[in-house]
């Protein structure tokens, strides 16, 4: 059995989510990306699911608001300048995985629109132990593009 609970979406969250790295990323556009911190509310609304947990649970959002609230750790700035600037990580360098977000914005493949097998086996090779919130917001943000690769090679194939 599995419960989901979803809170109710803000009226600023379409002006908000175009502000982040996602909208970019969905977009293929490094012209608009920004990198706002985002923040975390804790959840005190007794209507929610998430409210009679034992864990305290919280509210992501992106524009600051005055009150308790903590920044949340997301896309790191370093990652968002190098998307920009098409500068890639080297290979001894433990966010060498990050090439893949870096190379999707800047079109950096091959003419079959392949990845360098380094790059790939980088990814075979996934570093667990990283921090949690590289791997939260990283992982699904490199499965997106791995999917939409597979797409357009597979939308390529059939013409």
């Amino acid at each position: 059995m599995q419960i989901a609970h979803q809170l109710a979406v803000k009226e600023s969250f379409a002006l908000d989510y175009s502000r982040t790295l996602f909208h970019s990323l969905e977009r293929k556009d490094k012209t608009c990306i920004n990198n706002p911190s985002c923040y975390g509310m804790k959840i005190e609304d007794k209507t929610s699911i998430l409210y009679y947990n034992i864990e305290d649970y919280y509210y992501i959002f992106h524009q600051y608001k005055p009150g308790d609230n903590w920044v949340v750790p997301s896309f790191d700035d370093d990652t968002v300048m190098r998307i920009r600037d098409n500068e890639r990580y080297k290979t001894d360098d433990p966010y060498y995985f990050k090439n893949i977000i870096i190379d999707y914005f800047n079109d950096n493949q091959d003419k079959l629109n392949r990845y360098d097998e380094f790059l790939l086996k980088s990814l075979e090779e996934f570093n667990y132990s990283l921090p949690a919130n590289i791997i939260f917001y990283y992982v699904p943000v490199i499965i997106f593009i791995l999917e939409e690769q597979v797409k357009n090679i597979m939308k390529n194939l059939s013409r």
